[in-house]
């Protein structure tokens, strides 16, 4: 895992455009996002993953996501955001929106 600062930054303020807060915190390599306190993405190889469960899992399906996989056997319940959905503040917005779910 790993990231450049600029990438991590532009994450951040592409969030912030959406209305969302988040801290970050570099994390084995990589940077965990989170939104009060609840970590809801993650950023590695200058990638976006946010946090998924059963209900959204699809969503990312359907966009040929994939998930974060620190290890060749394990998956996390985190997949790729598409670059044209991160320059999207709407889509953008929708996707946010599932993820602040999750954690209700």
């Amino acid at each position: 895992m790993s990231f450049t600062q600029s990438y991590k930054e532009y994450i951040l303020e592409q969030l912030e455009l959406v209305g969302l807060e988040c801290t970050s915190k570099n994390m084995f390599g990589g940077v965990c996002i989170f939104y009060n306190n609840k970590a809801i993405a993650l950023i590695s190889g200058d990638e976006l993953y946010f946090k998924v469960d059963d209900k959204t899992i699809n969503d990312y399906i359907e966009f040929e996501s994939k998930a974060f996989s620190p290890f060749k056997t394990y998956k996390m319940k985190y997949y790729t955001v598409p670059e044209n959905i991160i320059e999207d503040k709407e889509e953008l917005r929708m996707l946010v929106n599932k993820v602040l779910e999750i954690l209700k």
